[in-house]
């Protein structure tokens, strides 16, 4: 119980900090303009068509059996399969636009460990022990 009040007093203090930041940011916006101003992000057609293909190859590749074990038998496999069909499907996106190719391996290779966290690579993959609950278990 005392673990989870100062897990509490952390989140607020964090908060507050969040909130005074968000004001002070706000109002040097406001004399200097806004950074982000012209800023456009978009998604192209690729990058949603990927996204699609790359959810359906893993359900292929999580049903496909050798022998009598499945080919992603647990969740460091389904990790690493998501990850690499990830950095695939950025490199392409990023090739399409015009990025040199090592360039856009390096981008999508450090955009997937961004995205899911090194800590839960590691985790997933076996390299680290953690104490979290999966929703998968090994029988």
């Amino acid at each position: 119980m005392r673990n989870r009040k100062g897990i509490v007093y952390v989140l607020v203090v964090l908060a507050m900090l969040a909130l005074v930041a968000t004001v002070a940011l706000a109002a040097e916006a406001v004399e200097n303009g806004d950074p982000w101003e012209g800023l456009v992000v978009t998604f192209g057609g690729i990058t949603i068509a990927w996204a699609t293909a790359q959810m359906g190859l893993l359900q292929v590749l999580k049903g496909i059996k050798i022998g009598d074990k499945p080919l992603l038998g647990n969740s460091g496999m389904i990790w690493l399969a998501n990850a690499a069909l990830g950095v695939l499907g950025m490199v392409l996106a990023a090739t399409q636009a015009g990025t040199p190719w090592p360039g856009a391996l390096v981008q999508a290779i450090i955009a997937v460990f961004a995205a899911s966290g090194e800590f839960e690579a590691l985790k997933r993959t076996g390299a680290i022990s953690g104490n979290s609950q999966t929703s998968s278990t090994s029988s």
